[in-house]
């Protein structure tokens, strides 16, 4: 996750990367998930919170120059990343990183419906698969 660029998650969430055709893309969801995969409990998860540092100011200052519908877009593709890419030990970091940084005031008022209906698409997905 260090060497990923500080805009990476910006530009994720803003559609500048695409999900689709984005080498950088695969390359985060690649990282996040395999930094995610060995870990056992929430306590060893929490420890990669700080992995998010550097993604947070930018990304609070973007969704503080957004509008209404490009917030909502923004939304989107978060829980899009979340339903379809990102393991559920990845989504638990990636959403409490995003969540825990009560001084930036844009991403917090931006994450509380995320971190509501993240683990409900996860679960219907889950619940549509097994049949």
């Amino acid at each position: 996750m260090e060497q990923l660029p500080i805009s990476l998650l910006t530009d994720i969430l803003t559609e500048r990367i695409k999900r689709d055709s984005s080498e950088e893309y695969g390359n985060f969801v690649r990282s996040l998930n395999s930094l995610t995969e060995k870990q056992k409990n929430m306590e060893d998860l929490k420890q990669f919170e700080n992995h998010f540092e550097k993604f947070l100011p930018q990304l609070d200052l973007v969704i503080s120059t957004q509008n209404h519908e490009e917030i909502m877009n923004m939304k989107a593709t978060l829980l899009d990343l979340f339903a379809n890419d990102l393991s559920f030990k990845s989504i638990y970091l990636l959403s409490t990183a995003l969540s825990n940084k009560n001084e930036l005031t844009h991403l917090s008022q931006f994450m509380y419906p995320v971190t509501f209906w993240a683990p409900v698409i996860k679960s219907y997905e889950l619940l549509t698969k097994a049949g």
